[in-house]
């Protein structure tokens, strides 16, 4: 069994805190919790969109270039917003809040799933030749040999409305 340093203890404490409080040491923590809420966001300060793969990145960045003073930490509210606060919750700066409503939105929405899906079709192109068994194509199997529980089976979400 592997020991863990003392980066990864702290690491795991911070997790913890997160958990049981709210209050994130990381900004990608924080965006972790936030993307089940929002997936477009605008930044406070300029009113720039964000969009799940662009705040994703700045995040990374932020992180490696801002560490928080002891007692700091990142916020999420119900709607998705992150702020960072010194120490007490109602102080909180407000990073990014959800962008509102409207076609920009939509659009924004729509293009990401748009690209989640083309990044799904191509991951399961890569993995369906060594997913069937022998090599062979599982669509030139027959039915008998096929894996499938129909209980199982669960839909995707409807693709979200294309924007005019």
């Amino acid at each position: 069994m592997e020991t863990m340093n003392e980066k990864d203890k702290q690491n795991h404490e911070y997790a913890e805190e997160g958990f049981w409080t709210g209050h994130y040491h990381y900004l990608l923590q924080a965006l972790a919790i936030a993307t089940n809420r929002c997936q477009v966001w605008r930044l406070v300060e300029t009113g720039d969109v964000y969009t799940l793969n662009e705040i994703f990145e700045f995040a990374k960045a932020w992180d490696a270039e801002h560490e928080l003073k002891k007692g700091q930490f990142y916020m999420v509210t119900i709607e998705g917003a992150i702020g960072i606060s010194p120490g007490l919750e109602y102080l909180t700066k407000w990073m990014f809040t959800p962008m509102e409503p409207g076609k920009e939105r939509d659009f924004l929405l729509q293009e990401l799933q748009e690209k989640l899906d083309r990044m799904a079709a191509e991951e399961q192109a890569e993995r369906a030749p060594s997913d069937s068994p022998q090599g062979g194509e599982r669509g030139n199997l027959p039915p008998s040999t096929l894996d499938f529980d129909e209980e199982a089976t669960v839909a995707a979400p409807p693709p979200l409305p294309k924007v005019p």
